[in-house]
């Protein structure tokens, strides 16, 4: 039986973001870890924004930045174009709504950080 890698997407990250502290943590149940940004073809400008000029600074400041795309970008249908195939998510801002989840099937496990109640509890059961 061939075992399909759990795939783990973060949401409100930059598209240069390197998730090498998720990574760490993740590899060792075997997950693949994202930012869906990154795999986003026509992202807005915003998605980019900030993008340090080398490869040294991309990696230096991953480690270091809180930075995040706006809220206003991170749309639902943004949201579940990133989110397809992902056993679980790593959010900050975006809304994880009932439709969102709905259209996620194979969605297991929401990650908030932070400070705001973003999930739709009443969706989730």
């Amino acid at each position: 039986m061939s075992t399909v890698p759990l795939r783990v997407v973060i949401v409100d990250r930059h598209a240069w973001y390197l998730p090498e502290i998720e990574k760490e943590e993740f590899e060792q149940i075997g997950a693949e870890v994202m930012v869906g940004w990154a795999e986003t073809l026509s992202r807005p400008a915003a998605a980019d924004k900030g993008c340090p000029d080398t490869e040294e600074e991309r990696r230096w400041l991953s480690r270091l930045t809180s930075d995040y795309v706006s809220l206003a970008v991170t749309t639902e249908d943004e949201v579940i174009r990133m989110m397809r195939g992902a056993a679980a998510i790593l959010v900050v801002r975006a809304d994880i709504t009932a439709r969102v989840m709905d259209e996620l099937p194979g969605l297991r496990v929401c990650g908030w950080q932070g400070w705001r109640d973003r999930p739709d509890t009443n969706a989730v059961g």
